[in-house]
């Protein structure tokens, strides 16, 4: 399996069979990859309260409206989706890649967020997609064209992101691996491996950028998702430590008082819906 990161799609990259869909759902809607593996590769466009990913491995991937995610081929996984409203919409495009001959070759492999909020721009370019490849005319040059065009907006939008100056660029995987993988509790030589950079030199980079350690500014990251959890009335208190990756849900509480100064609940009664 080859991985070619969204950003370095080349002329060696081929991208064939693009379909896009509308797809509607009820709150108890499901739909499993579990035992037969994703055939194809997904970009999904997030209009739910709640998309809910769990792999065959057991790990749980959540997302909420405004994301843009991408689900590999290969994957084995069931998804379940949440809205107040009911029905509600995904929005997915469906597409086959080929790189230098490696029918397997993926972006990422696994589940990932590539956009957390996304413009309308974004939204304007999956329904054209989507309209386009509904029509009975024929418009696979225009489809082809659209897709790779949301591609590189995608690309283009990440590699500004990522990019702090050349000195601080040799960290963007990591800083964007952490950002799109809040519930996740990797360590730190397997992000220094990810940059290609020994955990010594990844250490000190990291911290002459964030001003802070990786692992403090992981728990960060943790902490402002559960700020941003707790403003909506429909999560429960107790479901939002394991949903951040804190096994221990006494940690998460004792942690969060620690660094925001009142507890979860207290924080809710504060900032709920504003």
């Amino acid at each position: 399996m080859t991985v070619i990161p969204i950003t370095d799609i080349t002329e060696k990259t081929i991208i064939h069979n693009v379909y896009a869909i509308l797809q509607i759902w009820h709150n108890t809607s499901t739909y499993s990859y579990i035992y037969t593996p994703r055939p194809n590769h997904g970009l999904m466009y997030i209009q739910c309260d709640k998309a809910i990913f769990t792999c065959a491995d057991g790990s749980v991937k959540s997302f909420s409206r405004g994301n843009i995610v991408y689900i590999p081929k290969g994957l084995r996984y069931k998804a379940a989706f949440k809205d107040k409203a009911d029905p509600f919409n995904t929005l997915l495009i469906n597409f086959s890649m080929n790189h230098a001959g490696d029918e397997n070759a993926v972006f990422f492999t696994d589940i990932t967020c590539l956009e957390q909020n996304a413009s309308s721009a974004y939204i304007e370019e999956f329904y054209r997609i989507i309209n386009l490849c509904i029509s009975n005319k024929n418009c696979c040059l225009s489809v082809m064209s659209s897709f790779y065009g949301l591609l590189d907006s995608i690309s283009a939008h990440l590699m500004k992101q990522n990019s702090s100056g050349d000195e601080y660029s040799i960290i963007a995987p990591a800083l964007f691996y952490i950002d799109s993988h809040i519930n996740e509790n990797i360590s730190v030589p397997a992000l220094a491996k990810m940059c290609l950079v020994s955990e010594t030199c990844f250490r000190k980079k990291f911290r002459a950028y964030a001003g802070m350690p990786p692992s403090r500014y992981m728990m960060t990251a943790k902490l402002e998702k559960a700020k941003q959890m707790l403003k909506t009335a429909d999560i429960p208190i107790a479901s939002i430590a394991p949903e951040l990756g804190f096994y221990d849900s006494s940690y998460f509480y004792k942690t969060f008082v620690k660094t925001v100064g009142i507890t979860p609940a207290r924080y809710r009664e504060l900032h709920l819906n504003q």
